[in-house]
Protein backbone atom coordinates (compact mmCIF):
# COMPACT_ATOMS: atom_id res chain seq x y z
CA UNK A 1 0.00 0.00 0.00
CA UNK A 2 1.49 3.41 -0.94
CA UNK A 3 2.47 5.68 1.91
CA UNK A 4 2.35 9.43 2.34
CA UNK A 5 4.66 11.66 4.36
CA UNK A 6 2.97 13.67 7.14
CA UNK A 7 5.56 16.49 7.14
CA UNK A 8 4.11 19.86 6.01
CA UNK A 9 5.11 20.87 2.45
CA UNK A 10 6.35 17.34 1.67
CA UNK A 11 4.63 15.89 -1.38
CA UNK A 12 6.32 12.49 -1.25
CA UNK A 13 3.93 9.71 -2.23
CA UNK A 14 5.14 6.20 -2.92
CA UNK A 15 8.55 4.61 -2.61
CA UNK A 16 10.47 6.48 -5.31
CA UNK A 17 11.49 10.15 -5.14
CA UNK A 18 11.21 12.56 -8.06
CA UNK A 19 14.95 11.97 -8.63
CA UNK A 20 14.43 8.20 -8.86
CA UNK A 21 15.90 7.43 -5.42
CA UNK A 22 14.41 4.81 -3.14
CA UNK A 23 12.35 6.36 -0.33
CA UNK A 24 11.44 4.60 2.91
CA UNK A 25 8.69 5.54 5.35
CA UNK A 26 8.98 5.32 9.12
CA UNK A 27 6.34 5.11 11.82
CA UNK A 28 6.53 7.46 14.79
CA UNK A 29 8.31 5.96 17.81
CA UNK A 30 6.12 4.56 20.57
CA UNK A 31 8.22 6.03 23.41
CA UNK A 32 6.59 9.38 24.38
CA UNK A 33 9.88 11.29 24.82
CA UNK A 34 11.31 10.25 21.44
CA UNK A 35 7.91 10.82 19.81
CA UNK A 36 7.96 14.42 21.07
CA UNK A 37 11.48 14.79 19.64
CA UNK A 38 10.04 13.86 16.24
CA UNK A 39 6.89 15.99 16.47
CA UNK A 40 8.68 19.20 17.46
CA UNK A 41 10.97 19.57 14.39
CA UNK A 42 8.21 18.70 11.91
CA UNK A 43 6.13 21.54 13.36
CA UNK A 44 2.97 19.59 14.00
CA UNK A 45 0.94 19.40 17.21
CA UNK A 46 -1.08 16.35 18.14
CA UNK A 47 -4.76 17.20 18.30
CA UNK A 48 -7.91 17.06 16.19
CA UNK A 49 -6.10 18.01 12.97
CA UNK A 50 -3.10 15.71 13.50
CA UNK A 51 -3.53 12.30 15.11
CA UNK A 52 -0.62 9.87 15.03
CA UNK A 53 -1.70 6.37 13.99
CA UNK A 54 0.01 3.32 12.46
CA UNK A 55 -0.46 4.96 9.06
CA UNK A 56 1.17 8.29 10.03
CA UNK A 57 4.67 8.20 8.57
CA UNK A 58 7.74 10.34 7.91
CA UNK A 59 9.74 9.68 4.74
CA UNK A 60 13.49 9.06 4.64
CA UNK A 61 14.03 12.35 2.78
CA UNK A 62 13.72 14.16 6.14
CA UNK A 63 16.60 12.29 7.80
CA UNK A 64 20.32 12.93 7.43
CA UNK A 65 22.27 10.07 5.90
CA UNK A 66 24.13 9.69 9.24
CA UNK A 67 20.80 8.89 10.94
CA UNK A 68 20.01 6.02 8.54
CA UNK A 69 21.55 2.59 8.07
CA UNK A 70 21.03 0.03 5.35
CA UNK A 71 20.67 -3.65 6.15
CA UNK A 72 22.19 -6.50 4.14
CA UNK A 73 18.92 -7.03 2.29
CA UNK A 74 18.75 -3.30 1.35
CA UNK A 75 16.10 -2.23 3.83
CA UNK A 76 16.68 1.19 5.45
CA UNK A 77 16.43 1.61 9.22
CA UNK A 78 16.77 4.60 11.52
CA UNK A 79 19.74 4.53 13.87
CA UNK A 80 19.05 4.95 17.56
CA UNK A 81 18.51 8.64 18.35
CA UNK A 82 17.73 9.52 14.72
CA UNK A 83 15.35 12.46 14.42
CA UNK A 84 13.91 14.07 11.26
CA UNK A 85 15.93 17.21 10.53
CA UNK A 86 15.75 18.07 6.79
CA UNK A 87 12.83 20.33 5.87
CA UNK A 88 11.90 22.91 3.21
CA UNK A 89 11.65 25.69 5.76
CA UNK A 90 15.29 25.19 6.87
CA UNK A 91 16.67 26.10 3.44
CA UNK A 92 17.99 29.52 2.51
CA UNK A 93 15.43 32.27 2.70
CA UNK A 94 14.33 33.86 -0.57
CA UNK A 95 16.19 36.92 -1.82
CA UNK A 96 15.02 40.16 -0.36
CA UNK A 97 13.64 42.56 -2.91
CA UNK A 98 15.13 45.95 -3.58
CA UNK A 99 13.77 48.94 -1.73
CA UNK A 100 11.24 50.92 -3.78
CA UNK A 101 12.45 54.01 -5.60
CA UNK A 102 11.60 57.24 -3.84
CA UNK A 103 8.90 59.04 -5.74
CA UNK A 104 8.94 62.74 -6.44
CA UNK A 105 5.80 64.71 -5.59
CA UNK A 106 3.76 65.87 -8.56
CA UNK A 107 3.87 69.59 -9.42
CA UNK A 108 1.13 71.77 -8.00
CA UNK A 109 -2.15 71.88 -9.89
CA UNK A 110 -1.78 75.54 -10.78
CA UNK A 111 1.62 74.88 -12.35
CA UNK A 112 0.08 72.19 -14.52
CA UNK A 113 -2.69 74.54 -15.63
CA UNK A 114 -0.16 77.27 -16.44
CA UNK A 115 1.94 74.85 -18.51
CA UNK A 116 -1.16 73.63 -20.34
CA UNK A 117 -2.23 77.21 -21.09
CA UNK A 118 1.21 78.19 -22.39
CA UNK A 119 1.30 75.07 -24.58
CA UNK A 120 -2.09 75.98 -26.05
CA UNK A 121 -1.06 79.55 -26.76
CA UNK A 122 2.15 78.31 -28.47
CA UNK A 123 0.12 75.99 -30.70
CA UNK A 124 -2.34 78.69 -31.70
CA UNK A 125 0.51 81.16 -32.43
CA UNK A 126 2.07 78.74 -34.89
CA UNK A 127 -1.16 78.50 -36.92
CA UNK A 128 -1.73 82.25 -37.16
CA UNK A 129 -1.38 85.29 -34.96
CA UNK A 130 -5.15 85.90 -35.20
CA UNK A 131 -5.79 82.67 -33.33
CA UNK A 132 -3.91 83.79 -30.23
CA UNK A 133 -6.09 84.04 -27.22
CA UNK A 134 -5.12 83.78 -23.61
CA UNK A 135 -7.17 81.63 -21.36
CA UNK A 136 -8.26 83.55 -18.34
CA UNK A 137 -8.63 81.62 -15.17
CA UNK A 138 -12.02 82.19 -13.64
CA UNK A 139 -12.73 81.87 -9.94
CA UNK A 140 -13.98 78.38 -10.65
CA UNK A 141 -10.70 77.35 -12.31
CA UNK A 142 -8.44 78.58 -9.53
CA UNK A 143 -10.05 76.27 -6.97
CA UNK A 144 -8.40 73.00 -6.02
CA UNK A 145 -11.34 70.99 -4.66
CA UNK A 146 -12.92 68.17 -6.67
CA UNK A 147 -16.40 69.70 -6.75
CA UNK A 148 -15.06 72.96 -8.18
CA UNK A 149 -12.97 71.12 -10.78
CA UNK A 150 -16.10 69.79 -12.41
CA UNK A 151 -17.17 73.31 -13.36
CA UNK A 152 -13.95 73.74 -15.39
CA UNK A 153 -14.95 71.14 -17.94
CA UNK A 154 -17.75 73.09 -19.71
CA UNK A 155 -15.58 76.25 -19.91
CA UNK A 156 -12.64 74.32 -21.33
CA UNK A 157 -14.84 72.47 -23.80
CA UNK A 158 -16.33 75.78 -24.94
CA UNK A 159 -12.84 77.27 -25.39
CA UNK A 160 -11.69 74.21 -27.34
CA UNK A 161 -14.72 74.48 -29.61
CA UNK A 162 -14.04 78.21 -30.22
CA UNK A 163 -10.38 77.54 -31.00
CA UNK A 164 -11.31 74.70 -33.35
CA UNK A 165 -13.70 76.93 -35.30
CA UNK A 166 -11.04 79.68 -35.53
CA UNK A 167 -8.50 77.15 -36.79
CA UNK A 168 -11.00 75.95 -39.39
CA UNK A 169 -11.62 79.53 -40.53
CA UNK A 170 -7.90 80.24 -40.79
CA UNK A 171 -7.30 77.08 -42.79
CA UNK A 172 -10.04 78.17 -45.22
CA UNK A 173 -8.36 81.58 -45.60
CA UNK A 174 -5.03 79.87 -46.33
CA UNK A 175 -6.62 77.69 -49.03
CA UNK A 176 -8.18 80.74 -50.69
CA UNK A 177 -4.94 82.71 -50.67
Amino acid sequence: MPSFCCVPNCNQKGYTSSLGEKVSFFNFPKAPLIRKQWIHPIRREEGKAFVITERTKVCSLHFRSEDLRKSINGRIYIKEGGVPSKFDWLGPSPKKRKAPIERQPLPAKKQLLAEDNSRRSDQSASVNSEAQETVEMSACESSTSFEDDTCKTPDLERQIAEQSTKIGELEEKLKQA
